[in-house]
């Protein structure tokens, strides 16, 4: 099953598209983040985490840079995708966007 969603975002991170299929999602956007970094999180219905990582965008703050974020695999009770920016400062989640994956 493919879905999609036009557009979701904040004044630093905006979400263009988001699909998802069988076992992964691919996410493309634009954001204006420290150091062009953009995290993610994979959390189940609950709220747990269940993957994280980062992606660097093209260019860092103040600058837009473009991202895509490609994950293949899933597990199998994936629910919600955050994005967001790390802070630099305590490593919290600013510029927080949550997107449904089912």
């Amino acid at each position: 099953m493919l879905s999609s969603i036009n557009r979701s975002g904040n004044s630093n991170i905006i979400v263009s598209s988001l699909m998802t299929g069988q076992n992964g999602i691919k996410a493309r956007g634009i954001a204006r983040v420290f150091e062009a970094t953009v995290g993610y999180e994979i959390q189940d219905e609950s709220g747990n985490k269940l993957t994280n990582g980062s992606i660097t965008a093209a260019a860092g703050g103040p600058n837009w840079g473009y991202f895509e974020l490609v994950l293949n695999e899933l597990p199998e009770d994936a629910a919600k995708l955050k994005l967001f920016q790390p802070s630099a400062m305590d490593g919290s989640k600013l510029d927080l966007v949550e997107l449904k994956l089912k």
